[in-house]
This record gives C-alpha cells, structure tokens and sequence, in this order.
C-alpha cells in the first residue's frame, strides 16, 4: 500500500493484509483501523508523491511477531531508513506495526 500511486487502490490493500483494527505506531504517527491508516498513507502520498520504500532486510520473526529494514526513497534520494515489527493474528493478518526511524547506535 505504501507504494500504490493510485488513491482509490489503497483501501484494497488494507482490506487484504491488515486487520479491521490495526494498531500502527511510528515516531510520527499513531492510528487505529482502516480508517485512519489509509488517510496517513493517502497524505504521505500528497505530500511526497514521487515516495518509494523499498525492503532493506530479509525479514525474520517467531510466535507472530516479525521484523524487517525498509527505505524511503523520494526521487530516487534515500531521505528515511528505518524498520517496523510486526504482529500478524492467527488470520494471517497485521494487527500492529511498531515503525522506527534510522539505525540502532552501536554500544561502547
């Protein structure tokens, strides 16, 4: 859904892959269910129209809960890293996604 550039597409993707009552939380933003997930990602897409974000990681993950590394690109400019976890339900759908912005900083 991040990278539908059609607006009237990223419900479908909702609908798809998350539960009704998605709990998403970043630095940014906080939202719960369709609703309001899909108007963040619809004014993400206002305000950066030329956004891309890639995979940066495998994914790994154990009893529902996964992670992974991303990328935002904006014209083809790296301009966010950052990774989410992931809880998926027994329906195989997201029920929250916990996002971070940047790298862990190494200890010592």
């Amino acid at each position: 859904m991040w990278n539908e550039t059609d607006p009237g597409a990223v419900r479908g993707h909702l609908e798809q892959a998350v539960a009704d009552d998605v709990l998403f939380v970043d630095p940014l933003n906080v939202t719960r269910g369709h609703d309001e997930m899909e108007a963040m990602v619809l004014e993400l897409r206002r305000e950066q129209p030329t956004a891309r974000f890639d995979l940066a990681s495998d994914y790994d993950g154990h009893h529902g809960r996964y992670r992974y590394r991303w990328n935002m690109y904006v014209d083809d400019a790296l301009t966010v890293e950052g990774f989410d976890v992931t809880t998926v339900n027994d329906d195989g759908l997201i029920e929250r996604i916990d996002g971070f912005f940047g790298a862990l900083a190494e200890t010592g």
